[in-house]
């Protein structure tokens, strides 16, 4: 009697294994994390509303490596940032 509770305990625990695998496998494809992510150095507002995403997977959203692009505008784009740094 205990070798066939014992087996039995065994196949639940692995019946119980391949339900947890199933699950964390569809949960992870709704995972929105990157691996990479480039952003425009003028526009932070843009690079905050990426990280205030969450991940539906992970709960905290994984931007991977963060890349800021420096863009240098010419002319009144440049005197607006100016003014808006000032």
């Amino acid at each position: 009697m205990k070798r066939s509770i014992s087996r039995l305990d065994k196949r639940l625990a692995q019946v119980q294994r391949q339900i947890d695998e199933r699950a964390k496998r569809k949960l992870l494809e709704k995972c929105v994390c990157t691996k990479l992510s480039f952003f425009v150095s003028i526009e932070p507002e843009k690079l905050e509303k990426e990280m205030n995403v969450p991940c539906p997977a992970h709960e905290s959203r994984s931007l991977g490596f963060v890349f800021s692009v420096l863009v240098q505008p010419d002319g009144p784009e440049q005197e607006a940032l100016n003014a808006r740094f000032e």
